[in-house]
């Protein structure tokens, strides 16, 4: 709790009733536990008389003996707190992961909560057996006269020598003397059946006493050794310095010293250390000021913190102002109780002017020719240091408007950085007609450069506005490729306007790109608009994508009337199709598996529709038997979508066969031998009567005999070679060729070949 009161009380009462004015707050975590159980020890040291050491072992043994007496254990809730979604462990109902309350020692609540007069009552019942402490120093318990920086040999012993734990350096100068204990941090020494022993050079300057506190162990009570007197003189010393410089405290630190910009942060750091030990091996402790001197001349002072560190300036003392130009920086040390006086080492750096941005500021963003603008122009810079001098310039469309010297310098943005600004008045009447662009320069002064900053004001006089839509367009279009250009006076304009157009941003490395065409002239009347036709022209191979056109008027009788409009045109590419097959083809004369491809028709820019398939055979081997022949199935697919569409062609071709050529032979004969035979066979009378077919059975059989010795073969209607021998049938080996063709319905034909390989 706390309250308002200007006298910083802990609290506001009235004869021990809390006044109107106390004012209340909660507090949690460690922030609460850690200063009320420091409070809690501070009364039991204080009734024990002596150091506690670990006070973990006493808690613990108390819990296991008394824990119903010392300690009131917390069962219920959690440890979870309220968290940002996204943030590491927070779960989805808004709080963190965390721990249980539950019986006994938990992770949410430990112990439980204290009770700080059982825990002093009952604080002997649990400490151990008593113990006895003794130290040396070099082997010795006799004083000690040694220079600051000297490695001395420390020895603990502790009875009981099973006693286990730690013990600590402890010694009796204190902070009101000026002399920290042992460089700000602990030492000690790890015990281990009742001794222990290490090195240690750390010892501050100074006449004093040194002695170990033991911090007991589950067993043994905590206890105190021995005093032993030492004296320290100081050792000769040096002080390292390094210099960091940042363009604002959060920032990373700036890599270049020899380029930062004026008004940056800039620390000179610097550290103590006993020459003999080095830098990093001393564990000295450095007490009072540094002086820092640049190029040889003091800038200022930085105390010696408990780190014996230093460094200038502090943050809250603001931006050191380094001139613009080098610098070298170093440190005197004027020595204590443990170190002799030192100078530092030497740093240089570069100061170089720090960069401006120049930011113009119109009231208003539209002027007429009787009224005036005031714009603010502001000179603004990353810089903590002073704001910018020198002289602002003002032109408008190249001409100077004005120039001043008569800078509000200030930090009046919200981060603090320098700031300097003019208020330039600008009357309308110094204007062009339409858009007017104003370009504020900043000469720069010793600490900054310069800088431009630009801005537009419109001046409403006598003129005329243009404005256009945009196209959506396919390439080589001749319809859809076109918008309307409205032209409108102001100020009772009238008259001819001159328009012209220009393709002012086009894809990278585009192929055909658009042109553009936009009649001569268009008349406005002063009072109705008056429109014009932007044409856009492209082809069919015209690169699809986003285009701006530019199109400008200009009043004919003058030429000092200008407006302007731009038209986003985009183009996209007509709908097609590509054919692709999947692979070559080798397959064996007659073979039905092997014998196929994949097709796929892929659509492109939209494409959608039916596409019938076609093929043919496109090359063959000269003199070609039974050669190979082509089907597709489905031989028409459908385009609906972005997917391709997917067909396979299929290759037929003839098994290959060999036969036997024959001789004549008298076997082939047989049928016609017998029919004459049995012709003569026949009675002589019968014979006679016969003799019509007589004729007719001589006849086919010279017929049959005549084909008999003419043909040689089986009758199979193939060539036979003289002699006899072998003939084979079917495809002939080789490469073919095979074409395929796709065609949509609007005639769009892709093809594709695929290379045929007959074995």
């Amino acid at each position: 709790m706390s309250a308002s009161s200007s006298l910083g009380v802990d609290c506001a009462n009235n004869q021990g009733v809390f006044a109107d004015n106390a004012r209340f707050s909660g507090a949690g975590g460690t922030s609460a536990a850690t200063p009320a159980f420091a409070g809690m020890l501070a009364l039991l040291e204080q009734k024990i008389g002596s150091r506690l050491g670990n006070v973990n072992y006493v808690l613990y043994k108390l819990a296991a003996t008394k824990y119903s007496t010392v300690f009131h254990d917390i069962t219920e809730g959690n440890n979870a707190v309220v968290c940002t979604q996204g943030t590491p462990n927070c779960g989805t109902n808004g709080f963190t992961t965390g721990y249980d309350a539950g019986t006994g020692y938990d992770m949410a609540s430990g112990l439980g909560s204290v009770d700080a007069a059982q825990m002093v009552a009952n604080w002997s019942s649990a400490t151990g057996a008593s113990s006895t402490t003794t130290l040396t120093i070099d082997g010795a318990t006799s004083a000690v006269n040694v220079t600051h920086g000297t490695s001395l040999n420390f020895s603990v012993s502790v009875d009981p020598a099973s006693a286990t734990g730690v013990a600590g350096l402890v010694t009796t100068v204190t902070a009101s003397e000026g002399q920290p204990t042992l460089n700000g941090l602990p030492f000690t020494i790890p015990i281990n059946l009742g001794s222990g022993t290490s090195s240690y050079n750390g010892l501050p300057g100074g006449q004093y006493t040194v002695y170990a506190s033991y911090g007991g162990d589950t067993t043994t009570s905590a206890s105190q050794s021995n005093a032993i007197s030492v004296n320290i003189a100081s050792e000769a010393s040096s002080t390292k310095l390094w210099v960091n410089a940042y363009s604002a405290p959060s920032e990373a630190p700036i890599a270049n010293l020899n380029a930062i910009p004026y008004g940056s942060y800039i620390f000179s750091e610097t550290s103590v250390y006993g020459t003999a030990e080095g830098y990093d091996a001393s564990l000295g402790y450095a007490t009072g000021t540094m002086t820092m001197l640049d190029n040889g001349t003091s800038i200022g002072t930085a105390p010696i913190t408990s780190g014996n560190f230093a460094s200038f300036p502090s943050l809250t003392a603001g931006v050191y102002p380094y001139a613009v130009g080098a610098h070298t920086v170093t440190a005197t040390y004027p020595g204590d109780a443990s170190y002799k006086a030192n100078t530092s080492n030497a740093v240089s750096f570069t100061v170089v002017k720090g960069a401006t941005k120049s930011v113009l500021y119109p009231a208003t963003a539209t002027v007429s020719s009787s009224s005036t603008d005031n714009i603010e122009v502001d000179i603004t810079t990353s810089s903590l240091g002073n704001p910018p001098t020198g002289t602002i310039t003002l032109t408008a469309n190249g001409t100077t408007l004005g120039t001043t010297s008569a800078l509000n310098g200030g930090a009046s943005l919200s981060d603090g950085t320098a700031v300097a600004s003019a208020i330039f008045p600008v009357q309308g009447s110094k204007l062009v007609n339409g858009i007017n662009t104003l370009t504020a320069t900043y000469s720069g002064d010793s600490n900054y450069a310069g800088s431009t900053g630009t801005t537009t004001i419109t001046m409403n006089g006598s003129g005329f506005a243009l404005k256009t839509t945009a196209i959506n367009m396919t390439a080589g279009a001749t319809t859809g490729n076109t918008a309307t250009i409205t032209a409108t006076s102001s100020g009772s304009f009238a008259g001819l306007v001159n328009l012209s157009c220009a393709v002012t941003t086009s894809p990278a490395n585009a192929a055909s790109p658009i042109t553009c065409s936009v009649p001569s002239q268009l008349l406005l009347t002063g009072t109705h608009a008056a429109t014009s036709t932007l044409t856009i022209n492209s082809t069919a191979s015209t690169t699809a994508g986003s285009y701006i056109v530019t199109i400008t008027g200009t009043d004919a009788a003058t030429g000092k009337i200008t407006a302007s409009t731009t038209s986003a045109v985009t183009v996209t590419g007509e709908p097609a199709i590509t054919l692709t097959g999947s692979q070559a083809i080798t397959l064996t004369a007659g073979a039905t598996s092997g014998n196929t491809a994949n097709l796929t028709v892929t659509p492109v820019n939209g494409f959608t529709g039916a596409v019938a398939l076609a093929c043919t055979v496109t090359t063959a081997r000269a003199g070609a038997t039974d050669p190979i022949t082509c089907s597709i199935s489905p031989s028409s697919v459908t385009i609906s979508g972005a997917a391709a569409a997917t067909s396979t062609l299929t290759i037929s071709s003839t098994a290959r066969t060999t036969s036997a050529l024959l001789q004549p032979s008298l076997r082939n004969m047989s049928g016609t031998a017998l029919a004459i035979g049995l012709f003569f066979l026949l009675p002589l009378r019968r014979i006679r009567k016969l003799r019509g077919l007589l004729a007719l059975v001589l006849l086919a059989g010279l017929v049959s005999l005549g084909s008999l010795m003419g043909c040689g073969g089986s009758g199979s209607g193939k060539t036979s070679p003289p002699g006899g021998g072998t003939t084979q049938t079917g495809t002939t080996a080789g490469a073919y060729v095979v074409t395929v063709t796709a065609t949509s319905a609007d005639a769009t034909t892709q093809t594709t070949t695929v290379n045929v390989t007959v074995n």
